[in-house]
């Protein structure tokens, strides 16, 4: 797809290109006549068969002065076209201002005479007024001796005429006071009326041709970025098409000047060059636009700066000056465009959209404007190809924007498509998803009673533990001393037996509270109290010493009380059941934002502790509680048991 279209557009600058080019000059012969120390020969040329002559060549040349005829014997011949700006006249280098007469003769063939024949005369500068046999036939601007006395004024004339004899006499009085050249630059042509009237006819066609496609580009282009700001290549495209539109008015066949022949000369030069000033700077932008990745967002910054500062001396100064400094513009121009070739073969290396073919045009349009800087310096006779490679250029990229804008439409299309066929199956999906929805929902509400359950069973079991644990330990403990005093004091064996018996009540008791809910859980934890209550009765029925010092407690949440009140009696179990401990130091207190109790005691103590479902669960509810539990121990040493709690502040 992407070689059809390389190739396509390359076909479509073929078929451009000689429409582009057939303006340039009406057909002349390979090789016709010339003029010669002021003369030209076409006694053996007829115009109607052979074609138009160019008047190139020597003619008679009379500096500062403003003559109808030529002297017998001329001394000075210029060489036309050409600019009189650096001709030796009497061992000086002629400057661009001043004012001088050009002379030519004509000897035509006789069949020529009373034939209606034509002069093209080109604009000059920058004001002529034309003789034919010592008569004025036409006439740009006002001739003068002075900045004050001359008027400028560009307007290509085709002028008609009937040859009364077979010698004809040209003369061309130019003055120029506002441009940096003066003379005559291009060539003037001389031909049968028909001939030049239908090659003069075909260039305003081609060149309003170029303008109206310009000028449309630029409209369009501008008119979708109205629509969508986000477009920037179209802005930038748009500008550029539209700008260029304007340039053309004032080349070639001066548009501008034959739809308004009073508009003033100045303001349309300095139009021109602040165009071509800026021109280039856009020409940047759009660059940047299309390949942002490639082009140095800084160098582009610089570009814009000294464009604009261009663009700034060609509106405070007058042409004399900033038509000077174009040419300085000119060599920057040709670096820019360097520049902007290496940022489109970067982009065609990196296989950028459209890189291959806007690479192409751009090379196409880089010779144009070569060959047009070789031209304003009179190097090469024929110019202004700058403006069909920048129609060329331009209608490439409209091409390239139109083929985004219709992928565009494509996507847009393809997703409403799509869009359509979702809203269409919407609500069967919907009812699809709804129903999968509350299937998971169910199984993650099974799932969550499930895990509930587990964990119920999981506090239950440990609280029982708890209980159970303590409750055995200490009844074991009161059996074996009623055991002992069964045959010694009966009273205080049987008197151990009904408290062993007492225990166990007591026990099942607190399991039955360990089932039920956590209001009448409150009931039974109250701080500090509920610890003081343990550690007496674990003294009271097991015989060992508890060293209690509970400071000023803040106020704590159920769970962190069930766990602290837990923990103390699994500790005390564990150390009076394993670690045979007689003695227990038991303190809790407020550090900063922390809770920490600590329980040691004078037991064996072991090397290699073994975290059994009680310690597991201990370390299991701290873990919840976003607390810590530890256990250091030696062996001979005794335990030492640690928790720390963060403190939560609530209204109980």
């Amino acid at each position: 797809m992407r070689r059809a279209y390389t190739c396509l557009s390359i076909l479509f600058i073929l078929i451009l290109l000689p429409f582009s080019l057939a303006g340039c000059s009406p057909s002349t012969a390979s090789h016709h006549p010339t003029v010669k120390q002021g003369v030209l020969d076409l006694r053996d040329w007829d115009l109607e068969q052979k074609g138009t002559v160019s008047l190139n060549g020597e003619w008679q040349f009379y500096w500062r002065q403003l003559r109808d005829t030529p002297d017998s014997i001329p001394s000075h011949f210029i060489t036309v076209p050409y600019v009189w700006n650096g001709y030796e006249w009497n061992g000086q280098k002629l400057p661009g201002e001043g004012y001088a007469t050009f002379i030519a003769t004509i000897r035509l063939n006789p069949a020529e005479k009373d034939k209606l024949l034509a002069l093209y005369v080109p604009d000059v500068y920058t004001a002529y007024r034309l003789l034919l046999n010592g008569k004025q036939i036409s006439e740009n601007g006002v001739v003068g001796t002075s900045k004050q006395t001359m008027k400028p004024y560009y307007m290509p004339r085709l002028v008609y005429f009937r040859p009364e004899t077979d010698t004809l006499v040209l003369t061309m009085q130019i003055s120029n006071f506002v441009h940096k050249n003066g003379g005559m630059w291009n060539e003037m042509l001389v031909g049968d009326a028909q001939t030049l009237a239908d090659w003069k006819e075909h260039s305003i066609i081609v060149q309003a041709l170029l303008i109206a496609s310009l000028f449309i580009l630029g409209v369009y282009h501008l008119t979708i970025y109205a629509i969508r700001r986000k477009d920037l290549p179209s802005f930038y495209f748009g500008l550029f098409s539209f700008m260029l539109s304007i340039r053309a008015t004032m080349q070639e066949n001066m548009f501008l000047f034959q739809l308004f022949p009073n508009f003033n000369w100045e303001l349309s030069k300095k139009i021109e060059y602040i165009i071509l000033f800026l021109g280039l700077a856009v020409l940047c932008l759009l660059i940047q636009s299309l390949y942002p990745q490639e082009i140095k967002k800084r160098v582009v910054q610089i570009i814009q700066i000294i464009c604009s500062f261009f663009a700034c001396i060609a509106i405070v100064t007058p042409a004399s000056i900033y038509t000077r400094v174009a040419s300085i513009h000119y060599n920057f121009m040709l670096i820019t465009i360097v520049y902007l070739m290496y940022v489109l073969i970067l982009a065609v290396i990196r296989k950028r959209p459209f890189s291959y073919i806007n690479c192409f045009v751009a090379i196409f349009f880089m010779i144009t404007v070569a060959l047009d800087i070789l031209y304003y310096n009179q190097i090469i006779p024929y110019g202004n190809f700058t403006t069909f490679g920048l129609l060329i250029f331009t209608s490439v990229q409209s091409i390239n924007l139109s083929i985004t804008f219709a992928r565009g439409f494509s996507r847009v299309e393809q997703m409403t498509g799509e869009l359509k066929e979702l809203n269409e199956t919407l609500e069967l999906r919907v009812q699809e998803r709804t129903q999968s929805l509350e299937h998971s929902l169910r199984e993650v509400a099974r799932a969550r009673a499930e895990m509930s359950i587990m964990e119920e069973r999981s506090r239950i079991a440990g609280d029982i533990h708890d209980i159970v644990g303590h409750t055995l330990t200490t009844t074991v403990i009161q059996i074996e001393a009623g055991k002992r005093l069964l045959s010694k004091d009966l009273p205080r064996a049987l008197e151990k037996l009904e408290l062993s018996q007492e225990l166990v009540r007591n026990g099942l008791n607190e399991i039955r509270r360990a089932i039920r809910i956590d209001q009448e859980d409150e009931e039974q934890f109250v701080f500090p109290g509920v610890l003081y209550h343990l550690v007496a009765e674990t003294e009271k029925h097991t015989g060992v010493k508890i060293d209690t010092v509970i400071e000023p407690l803040p106020s704590l949440t159920l769970p962190q009380k069930k766990f602290i009140y837990h923990t103390l009696k699994e500790g005390l179990t564990n150390g009076i059941r394993h670690g045979q401990s007689n003695h227990f130091i038991f303190t809790m207190e407020r550090r900063g934002a922390m809770l920490h109790l600590t329980l040691k005691d004078n037991g064996t103590g072991t090397s290699e502790i073994e975290y059994g479902f009680g310690l597991t669960t201990m370390q299991n509810r701290a873990q919840k509680l976003d607390g810590q539990l530890m256990i250091f121990s030696e062996p001979g040493k005794g335990c030492r048991l640690s928790v720390s709690l963060p403190i939560v502040q609530t209204s109980k």
